[in-house]
């Protein structure tokens, strides 16, 4: 669990190492903070080694606005694996100072 908080004004993008390479299936993500706004697109970038350059993007997902958690499944036929995953996070509902995202998670298989 994460909470990540930034200004609204600024392009959000971080990175994620997980603890074992995984295929990707679903996430979930919500922002529970009140007089903040949330996250609407984001993408998702997958890739085994980081740094690079070389991710492998899923998307463009968009989450409605409310302040729930939302799962977002990744592409059936998905069989990449990644340690690492970019969360780049392109606009925002509503007008508030500061858009945090309060909740990820990931489900995959492990190799």
């Amino acid at each position: 669990m994460y909470l990540i908080v930034c200004r609204c004004t600024t392009n959000v993008w971080f990175i994620l190492e997980l603890c074992e390479p995984l295929t990707i299936e679903r996430l979930t993500l919500g922002n529970m903070e009140l007089f903040s706004s949330n996250p609407h697109e984001f993408e998702v970038g997958v890739s085994d080694r980081y740094p690079t350059r070389d991710w492998i993007v899923f998307g463009p997902y968009f989450a409605p606005d409310s302040r729930n958690l939302h799962s977002f499944h990744l592409p059936p036929n998905n069989s990449t694996f990644g340690k690492y995953l970019r969360i780049v996070v392109k606009s925002h509902h509503g007008n508030e100072h500061y858009c945090p995202l309060s909740l990820l998670k990931v489900y995959g298989k492990s190799e």
